[in-house]
């Protein structure tokens, strides 16, 4: 008797078993497949938002560079009626963390830095000379641009903490009499 069930339980047992490994398996499959699927329009989606920064980066700092400047410009003292306008703007512009006009030297002569999210003040001046982008930028003719690499933001020669990846627009802006100073 007891030879009879045994034979009837692996008969029908072993298939079972058999037929829920398959199931488990094409089930395993497509839940795969889903996730390929998430991730590929995931990264689509971050590298089409990526894009659109870069290009709004392009037409931004294409646009500072188009403005004409006053002579002896300088935005802390008598030229900030000509450009508090533009700033007031920049601080709707929330992809902005810092924008700063530099001179030949790569010296800040003006920087306007995010506090918060609906908030910018104009920051202490750094010596930026020694940074790729700037010397890339002061190599810059008119009406080019440079984008930096990507890469992460130091502050005064020390890395920002929390680490905060940034990608820089640069290049020359001239006054009325075509005098170059680097800046964007």
């Amino acid at each position: 008797m007891w030879k009879k069930v045994f034979k009837i339980f692996i008969l029908l047992y072993f298939p079972l078993i058999a037929l829920t490994f398959v199931l488990i398996h094409l089930q395993k499959k497509g839940q795969l497949a889903s996730l390929a699927q998430v991730e590929e329009r995931g990264a689509i989606y971050k590298k089409n938002y990526l894009s659109d920064l870069c290009y709004s980066l392009v037409y931004n700092t294409q646009y500072w560079c188009n403005i004409t400047y006053p002579i002896n410009f300088d935005p802390l003292d008598s030229h900030a009626k000509f450009i508090t306008p533009f700033f007031q703007t920049l601080t709707g512009i929330s992809d902005y963390d810092q924008f700063r006009f530099l001179d030949m030297k790569g010296k800040e002569f003006f920087r306007y830095e995010r506090e918060s999210r609906e908030r910018m003040v104009i920051g202490d001046l750094q010596n930026k000379g020694s940074r790729e982008y700037v010397q890339k930028g002061l190599a810059l003719k008119r009406g080019e641009i440079y984008l930096s690499p990507i890469n992460l933001n130091m502050e005064n020669g020390v890395l920002e903490t929390p680490i905060k990846p940034v990608i820089r627009g640069v290049g020359p802006i001239f006054d009325t009499l075509g005098e170059s100073r680097l800046g964007s």
